[in-house]
């Protein structure tokens, strides 16, 4: 028997030919890509805005930190007020009590004070029937040790 790994025949696969590498050219070196619609001029104007704007906000700081320095350093002078007139003198206000009707004396009290009789009737409380006694005194037992 033989062995069909060991022939002695040609090798029916030929080796494959390698492809030829294209030759790779680097690309034009892309121009800048506008990130706004602003021309050459009108971005050398904003530039030289900003650097102005941060200037003067510099300046600002440096005004305010002063301020606040100078105010430290000064002496605290108390305000200086001005004439207050006093109000016009008011009456104490006069208070009002209510009397009962049933109140036989008429009372007396320190000047401001008036004392009224009452001219509308108090609620009248309805009283309790036998039965709302009993069950209020059955009620107020469960609460009892």
């Amino acid at each position: 028997m033989s062995n069909p790994l060991t022939t002695d025949a040609p090798d029916p696969i030929p080796d494959p030919v390698p492809d030829p590498i294209p030759e790779i050219t680097p690309d034009p070196v892309p121009s800048p890509v506008k990130k706004s619609g602003l021309d050459e001029k009108r971005l050398t104007q904003l530039a030289s805005a900003r650097k102005r704007a941060a200037e003067v906000n510099k300046e600002r700081a440096q005004q305010r930190l002063r301020d606040k320095v100078a105010a430290m350093d000064a002496p605290i002078t108390p305000p200086q007020s001005e004439v207050v007139t006093p109000p016009p003198h008011r009456e104490q206000p006069i208070v009002i009590v209510e009397q009962s009707e049933s109140d036989e004396e008429q009372l007396e009290g320190p000047p401001g004070v008036v004392f009224v009789r009452r001219r509308r009737p108090k609620p009248k409380v309805p009283e309790k029937s036998a039965d709302e006694m009993r069950m209020d005194a059955l009620y107020s037992r469960m609460f009892e040790w």
